[in-house]
């Protein structure tokens, strides 16, 4: 018996697995475990993380305050790349980078928010984001 699943990808693009009874098809099992990433909420940004260790690439969607700020995506051929978004009150740039050999994936962020006098207070934040 031969079975279809429906799914969203983690940035929400269709697509279908197959399922036998014997399980995943050899190719979607073997793809589901070569792919992780998970999301991180970092002040008032948000990162939607991908790896896919077989290409190798890493896409991130960035968000600020929930809103969408853009989407990275990091090859061996782009070690490193910059999103950010301002919304009047609050604002932020991200700019992720990875380190193949070393498997991890930095970030460094800038966050603002407006105060009630209307200056902007800011802070930032950097680290590893991820290692695989």
């Amino acid at each position: 018996m031969l079975e279809e699943i429906k799914e969203q990808d983690v940035f929400d693009q269709p697509r279908t697995t197959q399922i036998t009874a014997e399980g995943l098809e050899e190719e979607s099992a073997r793809s589901l475990m070569r792919s992780i990433g998970g999301s991180y909420s970092i002040g008032p940004v948000t990162i939607r993380l991908a790896v896919d260790v077989d290409k190798p690439e890493v896409k991130a969607e960035i968000a600020v305050l929930g809103t969408k700020a853009g989407t990275i995506t990091l090859s061996p051929k782009k070690l490193s790349n910059s999103a950010g978004l301002n919304l009047g009150l609050a604002k932020a740039s991200v700019n992720l980078s990875v380190d193949f050999a070393k498997t991890l994936v930095r970030y460094e962020i800038k966050a603002c928010v407006r105060n009630i006098l209307g200056n902007w207070q800011c802070t930032g934040y950097k680290g590893i984001l991820f290692n695989w």
